[in-house]
């Protein structure tokens, strides 16, 4: 009989932490549900991945190096016009780790990024709702986290006109999934 309560009393939980859950997304105050037509919102994320880099020289040779920790950053441009909302998906070069000179994104984007096109999508109302909860759950940033590094591996920093944020995330939520 305890076992059944238990159980029925999880679920019951569940449910109107759902609903809940719901509710506190649709009534949020995120940059995303502040924008107007034609505004936009930059989110840069920074996160640490094991990846094995190539170098291709000018005379044609290939310079291979081992697998090691590197910073991955990406810079993500999401675009309202008529109730449609397009993300724009940029990638830097820039791979050192640990990655210092990420929160010095808030305040202008330097030359040494050189952030390429990579592709681009109009966005379901399930990819918003994701942006939305990114904005929600992550962790405000201090100046302990503002280096990336293997025990700070994940962060975004959201602009829209002159407001910011940079926030933690977890390791599993990556902003470029949504191109998946």
């Amino acid at each position: 009989m305890r076992v059944v309560l238990s159980l029925l009393l999880a679920i019951n939980s569940s449910f109107f932490y759902s609903q809940n859950l719901a509710k506190k997304l649709s009534q949020s105050t995120t940059f995303l549900n502040e924008l107007n037509n034609g505004d936009s919102v930059v989110y840069y994320q920074c996160h640490i991945e094991s990846a094995q880099q190539e170098l291709i020289t000018a005379s044609g040779q290939t310079l291979s190096s081992v697998s090691k920790n590197m910073s991955i950053t990406e810079k993500f441009v999401l675009h309202k016009s008529d109730n449609n909302y397009e993300l724009t998906r940029f990638v830097s070069v820039l791979t050192m780790c640990p990655n210092r000179r990420f929160s010095g994104l808030k305040f202008g984007e330097k030359a040494y990024w050189e952030f390429y096109f990579k592709e681009s999508k109009t966005l379901s109302g399930d990819d918003l709702k994701a942006l939305d909860a990114i904005e929600n759950i992550g962790k405000e940033a201090n100046e302990y986290d503002f280096a990336i590094s293997i025990k700070n591996s994940n962060q975004v920093i959201i602009l829209s006109g002159n407001k910011a944020k940079q926030l933690g995330l977890s390791d599993q939520l990556l902003l470029s999934k949504l191109f998946n």
